[in-house]
C-alpha cells in the first residue's frame, strides 16, 4: 500500500471510520445492481441496491453511536524481567445514560510481548 493510501486510512480511523475490504466488496454489488436496475427498469433491482446501501450507511454511522461517550485508560505498564507475568490493566468508562451493549476491546501491545488481546464486553452500563 502507498503512503498516501496509509495516510487516508490512518485518518479515517481516527477520525471516522476505517473502510474494510468486505464493504468495498459490497458497495460495488450494491452499484452494479443499481446500474442492472436502471438498465432494465425492474423495481426489484431497485430494492435489492437499496437495502444494500442502507446497511452499508447503518455499518458506517452505527459504530460511532456506539462509542461516542466511552472513555478508556490503561495503566503504565510496570517493568518485568522475562519470565515474569505481564499485567495491564483497562477501565473503560460509558459517560452516557443508555447502556451500551457488544462493545470490543482490543490491546495492541507491541509483537514483542505478546499477541493482541481482545475482550468483547455484552453490556455496559
Amino acid at each position: 500500500m502507498t503512503k498516501k493510501k496509509q495516510n487516508l486510512y490512518a485518518k479515517l480511523e481516527r477520525r471516522w471510520v476505517a473502510p474494510a475490504y468486505g464493504g468495498g466488496v459490497l458497495f460495488g454489488v450494491g452499484l452494479s445492481f443499481f446500474g442492472a436496475a436502471t438498465n432494465t427498469m425492474a423495481g426489484w433491482l431497485y430494492v435489492l441496491s437499496g437495502t444494500i446501501f442502507a446497511i452499508l450507511f447503518l455499518g458506517a454511522i452505527l459504530p460511532i453511536r456506539v462509542i461516542k461517550n466511552l472513555t478508556i485508560e490503561r495503566s503504565a505498564i510496570a517493568p518485568v524481567s522475562v519470565g515474569e507475568i505481564l499485567q495491564v490493566k483497562m477501565l473503560l468508562t460509558n459517560k452516557s445514560k443508555a447502556a451500551k451493549t457488544l462493545v470490543a476491546i482490543t490491546d495492541l501491545l507491541p509483537p514483542e510481548f505478546s499477541a493482541p488481546r481482545r475482550k468483547v464486553i455484552e453490556l455496559l452500563s
